[in-house]
């Protein structure tokens, strides 16, 4: 199945021949409502570029592993792709104005790689399989990233720079690493359940927090805050667990662990020793 819908001025159409993956392309230039909706099954490539402000919205369906792509620059700016098969690699850009975009993808082996600079910039993303890569940027505004991996072999890497900075993210299942960065105060809710969970995390200038739970097997995690007013609370249960926290500025710390491996926790350069709760 193949349906586009456009609205406003097309500078570009592309569909292949039938006998191949579908691909379709559309650019629509100019304000006006903008909306554009592609839906392909039996796999192909979609891609939808909006330029020149207004309502913007576009949405992307596919079934059966391809790549997916959507550039929004300026006014309304709403995005959706949904995906599913294997392979999938799915790319939004949002450039300006009201930065919205909600991404789902299952299947194994897939990619979501998402850009939003400037303005109030919401990402929603729930991503189901094994083996998921998930690369976002969020640079300005109100920067919010609600985030879902469920699955195995999950790999997050998350920037927020300026704005808001507020991260919610849940992993399930076994062997997921995250990587997140928040500059310029920071919140961040995430929890991690399952085994041979890995978290980074870095958060810089005043008034971050981080609110962080782990529980199953071999897990573990490292905590760098630096600048006034952080405050850290996580609790880890299970077996084989590890964790490395370093703070500098003021900072708060609450810690519960349970048949937790050694803790080395570092405030301003003091090295404390906290006593893991009993098992």
């Amino acid at each position: 199945m193949r349906r586009i819908l456009l609205s406003a001025f097309i500078t570009s159409w592309t569909l292949a021949a039938p006998a191949l993956a579908d691909v379709a392309e559309v650019t629509i230039r100019g304000g006006g409502g903008n909306t554009a909706t592609i839906e392909q099954t039996a796999g192909g490539s979609a891609f939808i570029e909006q330029v020149g402000a207004a309502g913007g919205v576009a949405l992307i369906r596919q079934t059966g592993g391809g790549a997916a792509e959507i550039r929004q620059h300026g006014a309304g700016n709403h995005a959706t792709l949904e995906l599913q098969g294997a392979g999938n690699d799915a790319t939004v850009l949002q450039d300006g104005a009201g930065n919205r975009a909600e991404a789902r993808l299952s299947g194994s082996g897939n990619r979501l790689s998402a850009r939003q600079t400037g303005d109030d910039n919401l990402l929603q993303a729930t991503l189901d399989g094994s083996g998921v890569e998930a690369d976002i940027l969020q640079e300005g505004g109100a920067n919010s990233a609600l985030l879902e991996l469920v699955g195995s072999g999950h790999s997050l890497d998350l920037f927020q720079s300026g704005g808001g900075n507020l991260a919610w993210v849940t992993q399930a299942g076994s062997s997921h690493a995250a990587t997140l960065h928040q500059d310029g105060g920071g919140s961040l809710q995430l929890g991690q359940h399952g085994s041979g969970h890995r978290l980074d995390l870095a958060q810089s200038g005043g008034g971050n927090h981080a609110g962080i739970d782990q529980s199953g097997s071999g897990n573990g995690l490292t905590v760098r805050q630096n600048g006034g007013g952080n405050s850290l609370s996580f609790a880890q249960t299970g077996a084989g667990l590890g964790a490395v926290v370093e703070q500098s500025g003021g900072q708060a710390l609450q810690v519960l662990q349970n048949n937790a491996m050694p803790l080395h926790i570092s405030q301003n350069g003091m090295q404390l020793t906290p006593t893991p709760e009993a098992p």
